[in-house]
């Protein structure tokens, strides 16, 4: 699920500190890295379903070959994230595992073993250590697990695994992992970074070099928190 990189339209959350110009440069280079990462998969196919309806011509140039675009459609999240649901699940496939493009430094084999489970389980939940998910995946499309969902709230993947189970369908956790919402997000991944040279590798190049021209602007209120390695 992307969006286009426009200034004003994408990680407002991030203004200030950043204008909104360097905003939407920082993100399009966790989008550029995300797409890179999931058309990495093997034996998997890689959809961008892209927000604006006006912006296909955009990603058709910047996403792979191998990558397909679709528009994800009118709507709220919730409504957008089961329209492409259900359209992908209607093409054919036996699973489908949607997620957003701020999580560009998500460590590949959060998605191989995403996709290994759903062999065994009936959905899959990657949780954020904000309450939300960075990822869902299903063996079916699944309508309720997006309908009058609170979303951008700290009930989003408790509530979507209640609902999993209501249903009476396995569910399984994946490591929680953050995504890039808030200048204190972007802090504590350049600290993360660091704090891993040579020792963890984070496939996001375009990300780590558009964190470290930001310079001082991520200077004031570093993040000094213990560093993040994905946690079972």
């Amino acid at each position: 699920m992307a969006k286009q990189p426009v200034p004003g339209t994408v990680k407002t959350r991030l203004c200030p500190p950043l204008t909104p110009l360097a905003a939407a440069e920082l993100y399009g280079a966790f989008l550029r890295d995300t797409v890179l990462n999931v058309s990495g998969i093997r034996d998997a196919d890689c959809f961008v379903a892209y927000d604006p309806e006006t912006a296909g011509d955009f990603f058709s140039r910047m996403a792979p070959e191998r990558v397909r675009c679709i528009a994800q459609g009118d709507g709220d999240l919730g409504g957008k994230l089961s329209g492409i649901s259900e359209r992908l699940f209607s093409m054919g496939y036996g699973k489908v595992i949607l997620m957003g493009s701020d999580t560009p430094h998500l460590p590949a084999e959060c998605l191989t073993k995403a996709l290994r489970r759903l062999d065994f389980r009936d959905v899959v939940l990657g949780p954020c250590d904000d309450g939300g998910y960075y990822l869902i995946g299903s063996r079916q499309h699944l309508p309720a697990l997006f309908s009058d969902m609170p979303w951008s709230t700290s009930r989003v993947c408790s509530m979507t695994l209640e609902r999993t189970r209501g249903k009476g369908l396995s569910g399984y956790l994946l490591p929680v992992w953050y995504d890039l919402d808030t200048i204190e997000d972007v802090r504590r991944l350049a600290a993360d970074m660091a704090s891993y040279s040579g020792v963890y590798q984070f496939t996001c190049p375009r990300t780590e070099r558009a964190i470290a021209g930001l310079g001082e602007v991520l200077g004031a209120g570093s993040h000094t928190e213990e560093t993040t390695r994905p946690k079972e």
